[in-house]
């Protein structure tokens, strides 16, 4: 038999999971921002992600039922993954420093376009960087 939903607990679960929505969108935004403010990146993905395991720890508690359950469960989801993906605001982060610092000095469209070529070649190089080398025949 399954129990009845506690009102208070659902409500105390929905207002978690606002706020780890709020924290992620943060996350979100932050991710684009320029230096330093990107480095807060994997912090608010992370609080999202805590506020999200509480949400859906409290809506069990409360023998919360469809949507509640459901939708903090996909924040848990979406914050574990932007979480991952905000690591890349400090694999980056030199590549990306420069970027914004020639683009700040640059005067010209093509000044701009010979940064962001840079930009280009620094990612890949840092890419090429984490990847194992390739065996070589000879």
């Amino acid at each position: 038999m399954q129990q009845e939903p506690d009102p208070a607990g659902v409500a105390r679960s929905t207002r978690t999971a606002a706020w780890g929505a709020v924290a992620l969108l943060v996350a979100v935004l932050l991710v684009s921002a320029p230096y330093p403010w990107a480095y807060a990146t994997p912090v608010a993905s992370l609080a999202a992600l805590v506020l999200g395991v509480l949400a859906v720890v409290r809506g069990v508690r409360a023998h919360a039922r469809g949507a509640v359950v459901t939708l903090t469960s996909v924040l848990v989801v979406a914050s574990v993954l932007w979480t991952l993906m905000s690591i890349q605001v400090f694999v980056y982060a030199s590549a990306r420093e420069a970027h914004q610092q020639c683009r700040a000095h640059a005067l010209t469209v093509q000044a701009e376009r010979a940064c962001d070529t840079q930009l280009v070649e620094d990612v890949e190089r840092t890419t090429r960087s984490f990847l194992p080398a390739a065996p070589t025949d000879g």
